[in-house]
């Protein structure tokens, strides 16, 4: 009984060396419908947010809703058909993953193609759904979803910031 006991344990370190006991999930999706754009709120536009963990990538899609189909309405209202049209897509690698000791985690991207004339693109997602301190600050908990995403241009000079929460 001893034996197969190890047997199983010495099977899940090798299958799974790398796996963390906190999520088994491959890709986090998110709709965050609070969209400000350079500190101005847009009614219309909706962040689609998607983390995929094993090709270490965050995906952000902007997109501009006019007819409601992200919206929290309830269920039997009428919406018109027209799909929702992307303002922005921006792409970056996952550089970090940080528990900031509270419970919330803070994933964060960044692509630096400004040396090649390219732009500057980052995005900062914490996730406090599972935060356990209390704070100071009430949106720490209300807005349990944060999304800050900046998309900088060298020329002309000129910078986009998203903040989005759900």
């Amino acid at each position: 009984m001893k034996i197969l006991a190890l047997a199983c344990v010495i099977s899940t370190i090798i299958i799974c060396p790398n796996s963390e006991a906190r999520s088994m999930q491959t890709q986090r999706q998110e709709i965050l419908r609070n969209v400000e754009v350079n500190g101005e709120k847009q009614a219309r536009l909706v962040g689609l947010l998607n983390i995929d963990f094993p090709k270490k990538t965050i995906s952000l899609s902007i997109v501009n809703d006019i007819c409601g189909q992200y919206a929290d309405l309830p269920a039997g209202t009428i919406r018109c058909m027209a799909m929702a049209m992307p303002v922005e897509i921006i792409n970056v690698p996952l550089s970090s993953v940080k528990n900031d000791g509270c419970g919330s985690f803070v994933y964060q991207g960044r692509q630096n193609d400004m040396p090649l004339d390219g732009s500057l693109k980052e995005i900062t997602f914490v996730d406090n759904s599972s935060r356990t301190c209390e704070s100071m600050n009430e949106n720490v908990i209300e807005s349990i979803l944060v999304l800050d995403a900046k998309v900088t241009s060298p020329r002309p000079r000129s910078e986009t910031v998203y903040h989005i929460t759900k």
